[in-house]
């Protein structure tokens, strides 16, 4: 096989990938072929066809053979570490032997200075690469249509690889509303341009008019210089995103609340650039807001199950967490000053502690913790 056409199917794999854009392909089989315009027509247009421009009906790219087009790179930072991570997704029987089987001749068609490739679509939407020839150039031949042939069932490999791809990109949002829902404080997603695009319940259902308001365009501090530090910092972490790399720091600020009580704690973390989509319009910061007035939603009924606890045992166990005292552990649940002692000694028996430090801690960072909409006890 020519090293040119090797080549050819190494861009038809980095353009289902993302690493290369459809122009260059065009460009680089117009030259490859002798094409005077090389397109591809799609019946079935969508968001997530692959080759074809979203803006133009057909795709088309006129040949210029007096001077070669420059090689066309998409911006993506990290681009080709990207795609050969996204290069190993699961796209079922679509393998190229299978596909070089399900390809026939058929599927190429010459016509003296026009050549065609009919996919069928039997994983992907039906499509068709047109080559055609200046009058002036000699028709397409036998070796043409075997070069063509050997295209076709990388051509179908590449789209299957790009709409797998694009249906995992589509779920990406679900799973991410989903997960931070589990979290125990509010979760909010800023795009680059500070404002909101995701949040998770607790953030949406905090009260508004205590120090911290939260609308769509992004969250506000009602104190003015630590609405303005809390700008600032959202407006670097967003400037610093295009250079971050996954170990980027956090950054923290406090806020006041109006009521005097202890200060919300913010922490801000940036969503590197490269899990954005493909217009940069996804998540660019996340901020973690942390009440230290507002008790977990803690499940004690599975303290209960992890440790062995009774039901008494577990609330002893979960109001020494919330930072309680034994007095007020008793009157909450109704017993005497003597049995909250008891019921803790047995709980550090259990638990494999001695201190009431030490119980809080190993509570409060087990994964128990995480959210299912268990009621506050």
């Amino acid at each position: 096989m020519p090293n040119k056409l090797l080549e050819i199917i190494e861009l038809i794999y980095a353009v289902a990938l993302g690493t290369e854009t459809s122009d260059h392909l065009l460009e680089t089989l117009s030259d490859y072929f002798r094409c005077e315009t090389v397109y591809f027509v799609e019946p079935v247009r969508s968001s997530g066809a692959l080759f074809a421009d979203k803006n133009s009906t057909p795709s088309a790219l006129p040949r210029k053979p007096d001077a070669k087009q420059p090689k066309i790179q998409d911006p993506t930072k990290n681009a080709r570490k990207y795609a050969e991570e996204k290069f190993v997704c699961d796209i079922g029987d679509a393998s190229a032997r299978h596909l070089t089987n399900q390809v026939t001749s058929e599927a190429v068609e010459i016509t003296d200075k026009t050549a065609s490739i009919n996919m069928a679509g039997e994983h992907t939407s039906p499509f068709s690469l047109r080559l055609r020839r200046a009058p002036s150039e000699a028709g397409f031949d036998k070796k043409d249509r075997e070069l063509l042939q050997t295209l076709a069932p990388h051509l179908e490999q590449a789209r299957c690889i790009h709409k797998n791809l694009a249906a995992r990109s589509s779920t990406a949002p679900f799973l991410i509303k989903q997960l931070i829902e589990f979290l125990p404080f509010s979760v909010i997603l800023l795009d680059r341009e500070g404002r909101v695009c995701l949040t998770n319940e607790m953030a949406a259902n905090a009260p508004r008019t205590n120090g911290l308001a939260l609308n769509v365009d992004g969250l506000k501090a009602s104190v003015e210089e630590e609405n303005r530090a809390l700008q600032r910092l959202i407006k670097e972490c967003c400037d610093l995103r295009e250079q971050a790399t996954g170990n980027t720091p956090f950054q923290d600020i406090k806020i006041s609340k109006r009521s005097g009580t202890r200060p919300y704690i913010v922490t801000l973390a940036i969503i590197p650039a490269g899990h954005a989509d493909e217009n940069d319009s996804g998540p660019a910061v996340a901020l973690f807001v942390h009440d230290p007035d507002q008790y977990w939603v803690t499940p004690y009924k599975r303290f209960k199950s992890l440790f062995g606890l009774t039901q008494t045992e577990a609330r002893v166990a979960t109001a020494v967490m919330q930072g309680k005292t034994l007095q007020q552990c008793a009157d909450n649940i109704g017993h005497s000053l003597s049995t909250s002692r008891n019921m803790l000694k047995r709980v550090f028996a259990k638990t494999d502690t001695c201190r009431q430090n030490q119980l809080a801690s190993l509570l409060a960072h087990t994964t128990v913790n995480i959210l299912q909409g268990e009621s506050k006890q």
